[in-house]
């Protein structure tokens, strides 16, 4: 049985505290939450807070504790009390209160309003990838200065700092030296060095442009909370990474022209498993258990890989 909750550009989709409990996301940062399978809705979108939501700006769930969400565009809200977190009048259209708190507003913006182009929580530990502008296009020449695509990383991760859950302590815009002029399409964390994250970098846009000016990187490294990056691309072909995974010591990178694994620190890829297309890949994520990994095919269909170990 196939069922389609969230209209024909969900985008985001993430699990609840059970098999019939989940969220689902469209375009815009709507968030939409469910306890029995969608037979009913629940709104758990950020209304009071999001600032500037773009089509793609992204939300998450935090994989140990599905009652704490980040969401992130124009600014940095987080709830924790999961599907309960706004409250509705008895016609469920108007918003009496809500729990989401702004933890980080962003300075000036250098070349266009800040938008989120991926977040990462999870306990106390949290990152956001900011882009101005997110994705030159034709329409306002940018696409032909793809230079004017500036990313940066925030983050609750400060030296001599204890962070919290929800709370604006620590939060900090890094000084993300040596990301090249793409959008950061996904961040990964050692779950063993809160300090160290891998991003994948993707150009986004439908001409492509020179990686002389982009930069060449597709999967970058940061060591100290996103201060200092550097380039782990090596032998990856360099096509736009859409989603990056990490597990038992190995990265794995969902890109344009298939899915590529690498062990943590090496630049040497190789294509990952067998049997699987050499097309674009845009959805990839790891099951709650860490035994499977989900892939989205552009065109090819749903793929799942299961671990032996």
């Amino acid at each position: 049985r196939a069922y389609q909750v969230c209209g024909g550009d969900g985008v985001y989709v993430f699990p609840g505290s059970n098999a019939h409990s989940y969220y689902c996301g469209i375009d815009g940062q709507t968030i939409l939450a469910t306890t029995d399978d969608f037979k009913h809705t629940i709104n758990v979108t950020p209304q009071n807070n999001q600032t500037g939501a773009g089509f793609l700006s992204p939300w998450a769930v935090d994989r140990t504790n599905p009652d704490h969400l980040i969401a992130a565009a124009g600014n940095v809200d987080e709830t924790t009390y999961g599907m309960s977190s706004n409250t509705y009048d008895p016609t469920y259209e108007e918003l009496l209160s809500s729990t989401w708190k702004t933890v980080f507003t962003l300075p000036k913006p250098p070349n266009g309003p800040w938008d989120s182009s991926a977040v990462y929580t999870q306990g106390k530990v949290s990152y956001v990838a900011f882009c101005s502008l997110c994705r030159p296009s034709l329409a306002t020449g940018s696409a032909s200065k793809p230079t004017t695509v500036i990313s940066r990383i925030a983050t609750n991760v400060k030296p001599h700092c204890k962070a919290a859950v929800a709370s604006s302590k620590c939060w900090h815009m890094a000084a993300s030296k040596g990301l090249s002029h793409q959008q950061i399409s996904e961040i990964a964390v050692d779950p063993n060095d809160p300090k160290t994250i891998y991003v994948g970098l993707r150009q986004l846009i439908v001409m492509g442009a020179s990686n002389k000016a982009t930069g060449n990187a597709k999967v970058m490294v940061s060591h100290d909370g996103g201060n200092n990056f550097h380039d782990l691309s090596g032998d990856l072909p360099r096509a736009d990474v859409h989603r990056l995974v990490l597990r038992a010591g190995r990265l794995y990178a969902a890109t344009d022209v298939g899915v590529f694994t690498a062990p943590v620190g090496s630049k040497h890829w190789m294509r990952f498993g067998t049997g699987l297309a050499e097309v674009t890949f845009r959805s990839m994520s790891l099951s709650l258990n860490g035994r499977h990994l989900v892939l989205g095919a552009y065109g090819r269909g749903v793929w799942d890989y299961t671990f032996k170990h």
